[in-house]
Order: C-alpha cells, then structure tokens, then sequence
C-alpha cells in the first residue's frame, strides 16, 4: 500500500475526489493556488490550476493520518458536478504521481489498516445499496460495530471453551466434570440458529422480492396492479387478452422492496401474439416468490382456474377473490377483493406476513449470504463437537473449526481472493 491513490467517491451537484497515501497534501499542493496552507481537519479554498491553466475553484479538506478513513493521510476535493471537470482534475492529480484506486479500495484500506473490520466494511457497500429502511438501520448497525462485537463474544465462548478442555487434559485430577462446557455451547448453537434462521428476512429487506398477479384473462388483475401501484399504470378493459405482455413495476409495501409483475391472462388460445404472453407469464410464475391468484367471484372457480392453480400451488401464494362486489365466492378459501371499495390494506398485509420469515423487530438480522455460510459451518462444527466421541483434546479440533469460521466473518481469518471478491464490488471511489 505504497501508493497515494485517488478516485472520484461522489458526483452530483457536487463531485469529490479522494486522495489516500503519503504523497496525498505533496500531490494535491502542487496543483491547488490558495492564499491559505492546507492544514489537518480545516476546509481551505482554492483553484486547481495545472500548467498555468485553472480547470475549477474548489475546497479542499485535508485529514492527517492516522485520523482518516484510511489511517493514512486522505485529501478530498470538492469541486463543481461537471464529469469533465472531475475527470481533467483527476488526470491531474495521476500526472503528479497518485494511482487511479481499484474497486473499494478506499474502504479495503481501512480494512487492512485496522480501523474497520471486515463486517463494517462490508456494511459500507450494504448501506449504500440498501433498499428499505430496515436494511439501513441493520447496515449502519454493523457499521458502528454489532455484528463484530457479537462474533467476538461468540468467539471468546468458545476460546473459554479450548482452554477448560486444557485444563482436563493437563489436570484431570483438579475437574470435577469434564463436560462443564456444554452448557454455554449448547446456549451459543441457539444463539447461531437464530441468526441463521433471520437470513430469509434480511435478504427480503436486502433485495426484495418477485410479486407476480397471474389469473384467466379479465379476471381483475390489471385493477389490482393499479391498486397496489395507486397509480393507473395497466390498461384495465373488459375486453379478454388485453394484457399482452409483462407489465413491470418497483414499489415498497411494509418497508418490503418489491417488483411486481402483471402478466397476461392464462387460458387456451390460439392467438400467436397472445399465447407468447401466456408462456411469459409461465415463465415469471416459476421466478415469483409470491404470487397473487386473482379469481373472478361472478364466474366462481372455473376449469381455467383449476389448471392455474395446478401451476401455482407449489408456490408462495395468495388466492384473491376480485369482484366481491358483484358475488361472493365462498366455497373457497382466499381474501375477498373489490377494485371499487378500499381493500388493499389487507393484500399488502397478507404479502409482508407471507414474504417475512422472522420479526424484523428482532436486533439481529443476517442479510448477507458470506456471514449466512459461515454461520452454517460454525454451526457445523459446534454441533461435530458436541457430538463427538473422541476424547475432549481431539474433539477440540471442532471447536478451533468453529472459531476459525468465525474468524472469516470479521476478518481475522481471511485471504486475498476472498477481499478481492469482497471490494470488487464496490464502486472505486469507496
């Protein structure tokens, strides 16, 4: 980490510049033309000027090491929302010396500089992307540290642990029991599941999910994605097969990200352009985590309603008896829906109760599947050690298994490749 690296880490109104390594105030001062020096944790204001030429009139903040995001000295330019612009002032600053920054390598910096550890920076890109605002509070949650100060009392258990079974192995005589460890292990195992088991959920609040209405032709589908958008985004007409093809939205219900899909209507037909729109709509049905069975209830359930069924019963869904206003469908079990009165609270309900697995209440959620795997394996191991019948010093093994996958999650135990997969996603700037 030699090198003073740079990277455009914002644009809008405002782009910032970010320079990171020792040569980062040296780099920066030959091209800033200011009556003030720069100086540690002040805004100074200025011109960049390269070659006699001004290319903008910025601030510049200058922030000491080890005092930084990178525990190294960073130097960070603000200058006006013109991509030009930014771009001419980096090309200034590599000139000078500094490195174009890889992909998250701001943020690996501080990772391998130990100011972060690996669950907090893994937040930083998680914050960034979140899409509800659960996700959020669970990323700046891990950022200001939760998620490694659990990990680390799991992992001073389970070193307890180790070291009472080198007492039995070194002093048998001074143990009364040998298996006086069980009992916090056993506490920790219940601890894992539950971290495991909120997965499910955090990856919903993370990403979000696939609702897909699917039904007969002219059945109310188009109204209900109307309702749900609250917007008269499909064409709602009681002539049969109007929706052709896939109708695509993003909306949030209950803090839930969500692309809902309306699809054409499925039945049999021998229109070309039409049975295209039914095979799309197969299609999506087997993408959907949810689904949502419209029913006509003045027609009540028909032979087409039977064979759609067979498709979806496999799958998370929720039967919707549409036209409730005109007949009640009784004999079978779904909720009652009409696009003429004010229903669809109850839809959006029976959506979040369906697509949540756990409390999103609960303070600790897993939504990212590297620390969901890890948790398996130490699971795993817990569980291999528990279930051993070899004697306490080489039944131990699992235990170091254990703590090494929990090493992984927070960095202590880790491996280029893996950071390389980490911070490859990051932007460059970050």
């Amino acid at each position: 980490m030699d090198d003073t690296i740079v990277g455009i880490s914002s644009s809008g109104a405002i782009s910032i510049l970010r320079l990171s390594g020792s040569k980062s105030l040296e780099i920066v001062s030959e091209l800033l033309s200011s009556k003030n020096k720069l100086k540690d944790r002040e805004i100074c204001y200025g011109k960049i000027v390269d070659k006699g030429v001004e290319i903008d009139e910025v601030l510049v903040a200058f922030m000491k090491s080890p005092k930084s995001y990178t525990k190294e000295d960073v130097v960070e330019i603000y200058c006006h929302g013109n991509r030009i612009i930014a771009q001419k002032i980096m090309n200034s600053l590599v000139d000078r010396g500094a490195k174009i920054a890889d992909r998250g390598e701001f943020t690996k910096r501080a990772f391998l500089n130990g100011r972060i550890d690996l669950t907090q920076a893994e937040s930083v890109y998680d914050l960034i992307n979140a899409n509800s605002e659960k996700s959020i509070e669970n990323s700046l949650r891990n950022l200001n540290g939760f998620l490694r100060k659990k990990v680390q009392k799991m992992r001073e258990v389970i070193l307890n642990s180790l070291a009472n079974i080198n007492v039995v192995s070194d002093y048998p005589e001074e143990v009364e029991d040998e298996f006086f460890h069980r009992k916090e292990i056993e506490s920790l195992l219940t601890e894992i599941d539950s971290l495991i088991s909120s997965y499910s959920t955090g990856r919903i609040l993370r990403e979000g999910i696939k609702v897909v209405i699917v039904g007969r032709p002219n059945v109310g589908k188009s109204s209900l994605m109307n309702r749900l958008l609250k917007s008269d985004r499909a064409i709602v007409s009681d002539v049969k097969g109007t929706t052709r093809d896939i109708i695509e939205e993003r909306i949030r219900i209950k803090d839930i990200p969500i692309t809902i899909l309306d699809t054409a209507g499925i039945r049999d037909s021998q229109d070309k352009v039409e049975k295209i729109g039914i095979d799309l709509s197969k299609k999506s049905i087997e993408d959907a985590d949810i689904i949502l069975f419209v029913l006509d209830s003045s027609e009540g359930f028909t032979e087409e309603d039977r064979k759609i069924m067979e498709i979806v019963k496999h799958k998370k869904y929720i039967l919707i008896k549409n036209k409730r206003d005109l007949a009640y469908l009784d004999q079978i079990d779904g909720l009652n829906f009409s696009a003429t009165e004010d229903e669809i609270e109850i839809i959006e309900n029976r959506i979040e109760k369906l697509a949540l697995d756990c409390d999103v209440s609960q303070e600790a959620i897993v939504d990212n599947l590297r620390h969901k795997n890890l948790f398996v394996k130490t699971k795993k191991s817990l569980e291999e050690f528990l279930q051993s019948d070899a004697p306490l010093d080489i039944a131990s093994i699992h235990l170091s298994q254990a703590i090494n996958s929990l090493g992984e999650i927070i960095g202590e135990v880790t491996t280029e490749d893996l950071l390389d997969n980490i911070f490859q996603n990051f932007c460059v700037g970050k």
